[in-house]
């Protein structure tokens, strides 16, 4: 899994952090389903070409959301982001032992 659900105090919002790259190629494929991020930060490792990335959706984007994450995980690797499926196993691991 490359995201996973943050817990929040905001009502009406949720809060997510999700595996991205470099390139930050979330913002072109958010902005083109008009899902509007917010309070956007990016966290890198080193020379990663992988990054970390939080923020917050409104709760009602949810789903749609969601439905866009197996897109970014498949444009990575597509680019020859071979790592991606790497940190994506890490951030799995890492939830599954919280």
């Amino acid at each position: 899994m490359n995201y996973i659900r943050l817990k929040t105090v905001i009502p009406f919002f949720s809060r997510y952090a999700f595996l991205d790259t470099r390139e930050h190629q979330f913002k072109k494929i958010f902005q083109g389903a008009g899902i509007k991020l917010s309070h956007l930060r990016e966290f890198y490792s080193n020379n990663s070409r992988i990054c970390l990335v939080t923020c917050i959706i409104r709760r009602s984007d949810e789903g749609i959301f969601e439905s866009f994450m197996p897109l970014i995980k498949n444009t990575a690797l597509l680019k020859g982001y071979a790592e991606y499926e790497n940190y994506c196993e890490k951030l799995t691991s890492i939830m599954a032992n919280t």
